[in-house]
C-alpha cells in the first residue's frame, strides 16, 4: 500500500546515547499478558459470499500474525483447486519503471527519512513526548539507538515493527499470502488485480512538506497504539491463527498504521485513489460472482468484518454474505471433506 511504501525504513548511523534520558526510563509500558500461539495452526476460517449457486470464498488477512506458526493450509488449498479465479485485494502501487531512476529515488528517500542537521528526536520533540518515546523504546527496542536519528514518522514505523516482533508477532503477511498465490498459479487460476498506481514524486512532495508538528502527532498516535493495543493485537493474532470465528467477529480492528499515516496523508489524491481501487475490487467481485462457480479472494480483515467494509458493501448490493462456514478446528481430513461438501 502507498502508506507502507512511504514508510519503508533503512537505518543509517547510530547517535550517542543520551545519559539523562536513559536514567529517566521507568516501567511505563506494561508487559504483554497474552501468550502468542506457536506450532501448527489451522489459520483463519473463510467468509462466504453467494449469488445464486456461485460462491466467492474470502480469506481474511491480518497484520500482525504470530511469528512462529506453521499454517495448515490443506482446506484452503482444496477450495483454491476448485476455483476459477483468484481475486487479489485492493492495492495502491508506487512504481518506478526506470531502474536507474529507482536508485536515485531510493537515495532521496534514505536522505529524507533522517532528521536534518544531525538532530535527534530529543531535540525536536516535546520533553513529554520524548520521554514517552524513550520509555517505549527501552521496553521494545533497547539496543536500537539509531532510531533516534529518524524523523518522527519513520521512527514511529520502526518502533511499531520492533514492538510487534518483541511480543512474538510479525507484520510479514506475505508469509501467508505468498503461499496462497503460489497455489493459485499451481492450479492455473486467473489472477484478478484491483490496483491503481500513484506517481512516485508524490511521495517526496508529501515528505518535503511535512511539518514537525504533524510528524510528532503521527509518532504520538503510534505510541498510543503500542501502549494500548499490543495485548489486544496478540489476542487477535491468536484468534486468527486458531480459526476462532466467534472471537474474530467480536474483536475491534484498529488501523494502527493508519492512525499515523492518516495524519500525514490527508490529501484528496490519496482518498480518490483508495476509493478507486475499492470500486475496482467491488466490480471485480460482482463479475466473478456472476461468471464463476467458485472464486477465491483475499481481503484485509477490516474489510471483511467492518460495517463499512467491502463485504458489507457487497451485502448492501444484494449478495448474501455468510460468516465462516468451515469448521477450522476439525482434523485436516475432515476439513477437506467438509470443503468438498460445501463447494
Amino acid at each position: 500500500m502507498l502508506e507502507r511504501l512511504v514508510l519503508v525504513l533503512v537505518l543509517l548511523g547510530s547517535p550517542t546515547p543520551n545519559a539523562a534520558l536513559e536514567t529517566q526510563l521507568s516501567s511505563y509500558v506494561a508487559p504483554i499478558e497474552e501468550v502468542v500461539v506457536t506450532g501448527v495452526r489451522p489459520g483463519p476460517p473463510l467468509w462466504k459470499v453467494t449469488h445464486n449457486d456461485h460462491v466467492l470464498w474470502v480469506f481474511a488477512t491480518l497484520t500482525p500474525i504470530p511469528q512462529h506458526i506453521e499454517w495448515d493450509s490443506e482446506a484452503v488449498e482444496f477450495i483454491i483447486s476448485k476455483s476459477t479465479a483468484y481475486l487479489k485485494p485492493p492495492e495502491i502501487f508506487v512504481t518506478v519503471r526506470n531502474p536507474i531512476k529507482g536508485i536515485g529515488y531510493w537515495r532521496r528517500l534514505s536522505k529524507l527519512k533522517k532528521l536534518p542537521n544531525k538532530q535527534t528526536l530529543e531535540q525536536v520533540l516535546t520533553p513529554e513526548l520524548s520521554a514517552q518515546f524513550e520509555n517505549i523504546r527501552a521496553q521494545y527496542a533497547p539496543r536500537n539507538r539509531s532510531i533516534r536519528t529518524l524523523r518522527p514518522s519513520f521512527a514511529a514505523e520502526k518502533l511499531l515493527d520492533e514492538a510487534v516482533r518483541t511480543v512474538g508477532l510479525t507484520d510479514a503477511t506475505r508469509r501467508v499470502t505468498r503461499p496462497l498465490r503460489k497455489m493459485a498459479k499451481r492450479y492455473d487460476l486467473s489472477i484478478i488485480e484491483s490496483a491503481a498506481e500513484a506517481p512516485v514524486e508524490d511521495l517526496f512532495t508529501v515528505l518535503q512538506r511535512l511539518s514537525m508538528a504533524t510528524e510528532s502527532e503521527c509518532l504520538a498516535a503510534t505510541l498510543r497504539s503500542i501502549e494500548q493495543d499490543m495485548n489486544a493485537a496478540a489476542k487477535r493474532a491468536n484468534a486468527w491463527a486458531d480459526g476462532d470465528a466467534s472471537a474474530l467477529l467480536a474483536m475491534d480492528y484498529p488501523d494502527v498504521e493508519g492512525n499515523c499515516t492518516k495524519v500525514i496523508f490527508e490529501r484528496p489524491e490519496a482518498a480518490v485513489l483508495q476509493q478507486q481501487v475499492d470500486k475496482i475490487w467491488l466490480q471485480n467481485a460482482e463479475t466473478a460472482l456472476q461468471q464463476n462457480s467458485v472464486t477465491f479472494a483475499e481481503l484485509p480483515i477490516r474489510d471483511v468484518v467492518h460495517s463499512q467494509g467491502l463485504l458489507a458493501r457487497l451485502a448492501a448490493q444484494g449478495y448474501t454474505v455468510s460468516s465462516p462456514a468451515i469448521a477450522t478446528q476439525m482434523a485436516p481430513a475432515s476439513r477437506k471433506a467438509l470443503s468438498s461438501a460445501v463447494l
